[in-house]
């Protein structure tokens, strides 16, 4: 950055803040510390003045509670989280009192510098592993969505929704599946209706992002008897009825 950045460090122990104090002096940064637990007393707001960012170690007695108020006293500060190992709630907890980015204690002394500097800038800083955790559970809930839509529908319109996940046209579906055209044009209506979905195209989209199905029964080619109606032949679902 262009000009030097202030930081404010609390951390519990003097040696912490002595390191933190020298890595980040060394790296051109003006340092301000202190130790919440020998200063029970708010820092005044006059206090903040002049700095940046402040970086809070999880390992004080509050820290959470030193975010929410280091927040109220200077909503301009840029306030980090430092902490090891730092687990999806932990983080969601910070960023609920204030804090803008949460600092993995064991990354290097370069990574951390940078990190600082982007969150003067007013960006984020997340560790890696709590965004993988994160998109983790978000592709969970849309399987489990799009599970419990598929389960409305029935082998055909599962064989239907196959089909429009590869691009086909209903005269191409209809040849595939040895259905009329009219038919299947009906199946890809209660398809959109069943999973409220605007078209076909959004039905290929929500196929390819997590849908679930249990494989389907493709209906065979036309037989070669020439005693076999119109080259059809008739699929039955468990309860005997006659699947189209």
């Amino acid at each position: 950055m262009s000009h030097k950045l202030a930081v404010l460090v609390f951390a519990r122990r003097d040696f912490e803040r002595e390191a933190l104090a020298a890595i980040l002096t060394e790296a051109g940064f003006e340092i301000g510390v202190r130790d919440p637990a020998s200063d029970l007393d708010l820092p005044a707001a006059s206090s903040l003045t002049g700095f940046q960012v402040a970086l809070v170690d999880a390992r004080i007695s509050n820290p959470l509670g030193e975010i929410a108020s280091l927040n109220a006293l200077a909503p301009a500060l840029k306030i980090a989280l430092m902490a090891e190992g730092a687990s999806a709630e932990l983080v969601q907890r910070a960023f609920a009192v204030g804090a803008i980015g949460v600092v993995d204690r064991l990354v290097s002394c370069a990574i951390l510098v940078r990190q600082l500097e982007l969150l003067a800038l007013g960006g984020c800083v997340i560790p890696l592993k709590f965004i993988d955790s994160l998109t983790q559970r978000q592709r969970s809930a849309a399987t489990s969505l799009t599970d419990t839509a598929a389960k409305r529908l029935s082998i055909r319109e599962r064989e239907i929704v196959q089909c429009l996940a590869t691009g086909m046209s209903n005269k191409v579906i209809a040849r595939e599946l040895r259905l009329s055209e009219p038919t299947v044009k009906v199946h890809v209506g209660a398809v959109l209706r069943k999973l409220n979905l605007a078209n076909r195209t959004k039905v290929a989209v929500w196929a390819a992002n997590g849908m679930n199905l249990a494989p389907a029964v493709v209906a065979p080619r036309p037989s070669a008897d020439p005693h076999a109606l119109n080259g059809r032949m008739n699929f039955h679902d468990e309860n005997g009825r006659e699947i189209l």
